[in-house]
């Protein structure tokens, strides 16, 4: 699935358009949540609800809209985060279970 996103996100930059996402009008607020795994469970962990709205855009030499797609606040929407060079940042990559690791990630666990 990754080839073929880069390979279509190729195709399109050769015809000058551009997918993006816009991530500017969300807001995360600090929630304590118990009971809810989570495959990293570093010591900074902290959970926040996110609220607001993505907006996805499509620029290309004829056109260049922006679509934004709610998220509100009673969707109760969490996200993981860890801190990295001392800035919060999501932590949301988490390997299905069924699918083994890659060599470089089983040696670092």
């Amino acid at each position: 699935m990754m080839t073929d996103a880069k390979t279509r996100a190729e195709s399109l930059a050769k015809r000058h358009i551009r997918l993006g996402v816009d991530m500017s009008q969300l807001h995360a607020t600090p929630v304590a949540v118990s009971g809810l795994p989570f495959c990293d469970p570093r010591p900074d962990l902290q959970w926040v609800q996110v609220s607001g709205s993505v907006i996805f855009t499509y620029d290309s030499p004829s056109a260049a809209p922006r679509e934004p797609v709610a998220w509100p606040k009673d969707a109760d929407i969490l996200f993981a985060t860890t801190i990295e060079d001392g800035v919060r940042k999501f932590d949301g990559y988490c390997p299905e279970p069924s699918l083994p690791l890659p060599p470089a990630d089983r040696s670092a666990r």
